[in-house]
């Protein structure tokens, strides 16, 4: 059983190893952190330079920049680069002192350093992502003074305070040399972040987050700025009769405002990498003869952080300022195309009144002006034209009657698909058409059939409904053709009711169609009511539409009255039935009534 539960055991290990293994290789995770390791090693080699003893502190650590910036840039699972390098450079600092192979002592102090210095890093940025709640940390002031607090003083509290109580009790270093190691770690971290961290992520978002070509001018205002930098540097910190550490100030806010973060970022290392070797030679307002290489590093160090926490601070202001110019640039720009927009559409409102205007005046221009007199009838005919233009039409024209003493009236009542101007334009088009092959002499089948193949001929896809109606006043014989149009009505005088039912398919929607006419008797005290859908569509507040059923009604109470009373009435009626509601379609009605 045991041997079993070893067996269990060691598979799971085994399993658990290779998933983490296989989870560090995806993704470059695992070269990344090696190459970590190495720069952080390498630039821990450098800063050692100026150690004090026991050899494990220094007053210029860049490794924690590279460190704070590689987490926040490939996130906490790289923090094993941290660790390793730290652990490397830490074993070395033993083996050249002492010319030994590592001791016990020194690989956990070696251990607990880089502990220190990996735990500084990951709580470092944890807390500037948890605080700041962005990446971007030098583009406001409020995540500037954040990263200046918690990443650049915050976070080296931890590596300093871990790094040195770890010398201690080991016995490396003695207690009086507590305070002063302590100083010296945290001041070398804190400069280091501030001088690296922002450089590298700036330069990485100017890299690899922007596209475009560089101006050619942009180049030489910066490279004159940078020759200016180097020169105004030498004079600063390699200038030791008078201090004139405060002449950089100038050219670093000019970095700022001109390059914004990444000429900030660039210009600070800069400076501080010059004051560093002047500093060193003993030379520069921080070099004094009464001071230690370390001590005057630790001068220049908190210049630094002074003067790279103004620029930083700057160069976000501006950046802010800049920000609030463009939003307002922008609100600008959108105020102003709302207002093109509105123009646009008021302009095209206009044009759309227009239009409507012109076709209801070519609508109403082709409707009599008159309704002739005609013995033997009464004929009342009237249009409503609704908000938006239609394309009704109605008309009472004489014709060559069927025999040779007689004289026919054709009645019309038609409807365009669609509305506007061009609705009204092709109804001119009918009504010149209908003029014209009543001169022909033809029978209305034959009219409608002559119609239909014309209308289908013109480059628009409408076409027409039409009902028309040839009755011989003297005989009261009438003829219709309906080309799916709304139904006639035709009320007897007893109150009898007949259609008159569409014969055939609307005008213009096949090339080839043949019309069948009907025939009826127009008998005394009859009346004929031919409309458009719009009478019959006409729709209240609740959406319930008029209907023939009303149509009907009214039509037999007002039967007596006459052809012009009715017209009027029903109207009335439609109008009383629809109420405020806007109709959205013309209504035509045309009345006939045989006079006794």
């Amino acid at each position: 059983m045991l041997l079993k539960l070893r067996d269990r055991l060691l598979t799971r290990i085994e399993r658990e190893s290779s998933a983490a293994y296989e989870s560090y290789t995806k993704d470059s995770t695992l070269p990344a952190i090696l190459i970590l390791a190495v720069l952080y090693a390498a630039a821990g080699r450098i800063g050692l330079l100026t150690a004090i003893p026991p050899g494990y502190v220094t007053a210029i650590w860049p490794s924690s920049g590279i460190a704070l910036a590689a987490v926040l840039l490939r996130g906490q699972r790289i923090w094993p680069g941290i660790w390793l390098g730290s652990f490397a450079i830490n074993n070395w600092v033993h083996v050249r002192h002492t010319s030994n192979p590592p001791s016990l002592r020194s690989v956990v102090a070696a251990a607990l350093i880089a502990f220190g210095a990996s735990t500084a890093a990951l709580c470092g940025a944890f807390l500037l992502r948890r605080i700041t709640r962005s990446a971007d940390f030098f583009y406001r002031t409020g995540r500037v003074i954040g990263f200046i607090a918690i990443g650049v003083l915050g976070s080296c509290l931890i590596s300093a305070t871990i790094g040195t109580t770890s010398l201690f009790l080991l016995r490396l270093i003695p207690w009086a040399h507590y305070s002063r190691t302590w100083w010296t770690w945290w001041l070398g971290d804190a400069a280091g972040v501030l001088a690296i961290t922002p450089l590298l992520l700036s330069w990485y978002k100017t890299t690899y987050k922007t596209t475009g070509r560089v101006q050619g001018w942009r180049v030489v205002e910066a490279l004159a700025l940078l020759m200016l930098l180097i020169a105004t540097s030498c004079v600063a910190f390699g200038y030791q009769r008078y201090p004139l550490s405060y002449i950089v100030l100038p050219v670093l806010i000019a970095a700022a405002l001109r390059f914004k973060q990444a000429g900030a970022t660039a210009a600070i290392a800069l400076t501080y990498f010059i004051g560093i070797i002047y500093t060193i030679h003993g030379r520069g307002p921080f070099a004094a003869h009464d001071l230690s290489v370390n001590e005057s590093l630790l001068l220049l160090g908190g210049f630094m952080l002074l003067t790279g926490f103004t620029t930083l601070i700057l160069a976000a202001a501006w950046s802010e300022c800049e920000e609030e110019a463009l939003e307002v640039a922008a609100g600008a720009c959108q105020r102003q195309l709302i207002q093109v927009h509105v123009m646009t559409v008021e302009a095209e409102n206009l044009r759309r009144m227009k239009e409507l205007e012109e076709a209801s005046e070519v609508q109403l221009s082709m409707l009599p002006t008159s309704i002739p007199d005609i013995p033997g009838l009464e004929v009342s005919a009237h249009m409503h034209s609704a908000r938006e233009v239609g394309g009704d039409y109605y008309d009472i024209l004489p014709m060559k009657g069927r025999a040779d003493d007689c004289c026919s009236y054709l009645f019309c009542v038609a409807d365009v698909t669609g509305k506007g101007l061009v609705a009204s334009l092709l109804m001119s088009n009918f009504q010149t058409m209908l003029m014209t092959l009543l001169d022909e002499s033809l029978l209305l089948p034959e009219i409608a059939s002559r119609l239909g193949a014309l209308l289908f001929a013109t480059p628009r896809s409408r076409y027409i409904t039409a009902i028309m109606v040839e009755l011989d006043p003297q005989t009261g014989i009438g003829h219709y053709v309906n080309a799916g149009h709304t139904r006639g009505v035709l009320l007897r005088a007893e109150g009898d009711l007949e259609w008159l039912p569409s014969t055939g398919f609307p005008l213009g929607m096949f090339a080839d169609v043949i019309y069948y006419e009907e025939t009826f008797h127009f008998h005394c005290g009859d009346v004929l009511a031919l409309s458009s859908d719009g009478f019959i569509d006409a729709m209240d507040a609740n959406g319930e539409e008029f209907g023939e059923e009303r149509l009907t009604d009214y039509l037999r109470l007002a039967r007596c009255r006459s052809a012009k009373s009715i017209v009027a009435g029903a109207f009335e009626e439609v109008n009383r039935f629809a109420g405020l509601v806007p109709q959205f379609d013309d209504i035509t009605l045309v009345v006939l009534k045989k006079a006794a």
